[in-house]
């Protein structure tokens, strides 16, 4: 995942990151903004954004407008997606589907394509696929898990919270590859996942909605997928997506295999059909 400016991570507080990941994904509105909108939206006081600049090595905020102008920062999708969005109070349904339509323009233009390749190698390469899917990422772990399984991919999912999660780590090895979703704030299970994996020279991709982030540093491939702002409802159409691209990419890579399998389920089902319900 490529991020426009080069943020040293290192160096930056929790309330900084948010500040990177704010001007990250809002690039086209940043001419338009002063200290205090970005305050406002971060959230955060706008004397955290002042302090910001000289964490970055940017003297304020107007040096950042004007590096913009040597850059090629038009992001088509967010532009999209204000239009989309300016409709009717009344039409509930169709300013979500609007929104969510932008959620997916901007995760294709932000998501790396060759980030997407390097999980897809690692995933269809794996002895084993773990899965770490907390919170509202659990569905995204169970479909994961239900449709690579048909492939006879071997897949597990690593417990959600607490001491269980050891249970699955201590399996780990080095073909093995990790999946993980961090979402918003970052759960202190996957810093654990991650910093282990490295150990091991485990391969970890994480889905994240995060573009800057320690992420970026400790896992193998970042996926970065848009949920919306920190005050809007945060969907999961573009991380089902994603998923869901995974999925058929890493078909595609083992064809044979899933094809084979396919078939035998397909087998399985005539043949108990008389026994076994729909």
């Amino acid at each position: 995942m490529k991020n426009i400016f080069n943020w040293d991570t290192h160096k930056l507080s929790t309330t900084q990151k948010n500040i990177a990941d704010f001007i990250e994904k809002n690039i086209d509105r940043l001419p338009y903004m002063n200290e205090k909108d970005i305050a406002a939206e971060v959230p955060t006081s706008i004397a955290s954004i002042s302090r910001f600049w000289s964490a970055v090595g940017i003297a304020n905020l107007k040096e950042l407008k004007s590096s913009l102008r040597d850059l090629d920062v038009s992001n088509p999708a967010k532009k999209m997606s204000n239009i989309f969005n300016k409709i009717s109070d009344g039409d509930l349904l169709g300013d979500m589907l609007e929104r969510t339509a932008g959620y997916l323009r901007d995760t294709s233009y932000k998501l790396s394509r060759d980030s997407f390749n390097l999980a897809v190698d690692a995933m269809s390469q794996a002895k084993r696929i773990y899965v770490f899917a907390p919170g509202p990422s659990e569905g995204l772990g169970s479909l994961l898990q239900f449709r690579l399984n048909r492939f006879g991919v071997d897949i597990q999912i690593i417990p959600k919270s607490g001491i269980e999660v050891y249970e699955a780590m201590i399996h780990l090895s080095p073909e093995d590859v990790i999946v993980l979703f961090g979402f918003f704030k970052i759960a202190p299970e996957i810093q654990v996942i991650l910093d282990y994996a490295k150990e091991l020279k485990c391969p970890t991709v994480v889905i994240t909605d995060r573009l800057v982030s320690d992420l970026n540093d400790h896992s193998t491939v970042v996926l970065y997928v848009c949920r919306g702002e920190l005050w809007e409802f945060h969907s999961m159409v573009a991380p089902t997506a994603v998923v869901e691209s995974l999925i058929i990419a890493v078909g595609f890579r083992i064809e044979k295999q899933a094809l084979a399998n396919l078939e035998s389920l397909q087998n399985l089902r005539r043949r108990f059909s008389n026994q076994l319900a729909k």
